[in-house]
C-alpha cells in the first residue's frame, strides 16, 4: 500500500469572503477559483502549497456536513487528507487492522476519489484518505 502523505488539510470557516485574503497574505500564495460541491453543500477556495491542499470550505446550507462542524466546533480543522495510490486497497489494508471507513468512497474535486475513516476508531479525529485522479493504481 506504501507510505501515505498528506494531501490536503480542510479548514471550515463561516465565510470565504472574510478569510480568503488574510490566508494568501499568510501562505503567500494565491487562492484558486471559487469551486462548489453542491452535493456536499458547500463552497471552497484551495491554496496549493507545494504539493499539500490548504482548503478553505464554508457550508452553503445548514444540513450540510461542514455547517454541522461549524456549528459544533466553530472555524478551524475540518478533516486531514492522506494520499493513497490505491483507495480499495488502502480501506481494505486498514479494515484488516481494525480502522474502518464510514460510508462509501466518494468522488471530490479534480478527480480525486475520497474515503472518510471511522472518526470513532481514530479519537473522534477528521481523517480521509484521498486517490487523486481517480484511477486504481498499483
Amino acid at each position: 500500500i506504501g507510505m501515505r502523505h498528506v494531501h490536503h488539510i480542510n479548514l471550515v470557516v463561516p465565510s470565504l469572503d472574510a478569510v480568503v485574503d488574510q490566508f494568501a497574505v499568510v501562505t503567500g500564495v494565491a487562492a484558486g477559483p471559487e469551486e462548489r460541491l453542491e452535493a456536499r453543500g458547500v463552497v471552497l477556495r484551495r491554496f496549493d502549497l507545494g504539493g499539500i491542499w490548504l482548503v478553505l470550505v464554508a457550508p452553503t446550507r445548514d444540513d450540510s456536513p461542514a455547517a454541522h462542524w461549524l456549528a459544533r466546533h466553530g472555524a478551524g480543522l475540518f478533516l486531514l487528507s492522506f494520499a493513497t495510490r490505491n483507495l480499495d486497497a488502502a480501506l481494505a489494508d486498514l479494515e484488516a487492522q481494525g480502522i474502518a471507513s464510514q460510508g462509501e468512497p466518494r468522488n471530490g474535486l479534480d478527480d480525486w476519489r475520497v474515503a472518510d475513516l471511522a472518526a470513532d476508531a481514530l479519537a473522534g479525529l477528521p481523517l480521509q484518505l484521498t486517490q487523486a485522479g481517480g484511477s486504481t493504481k498499483a
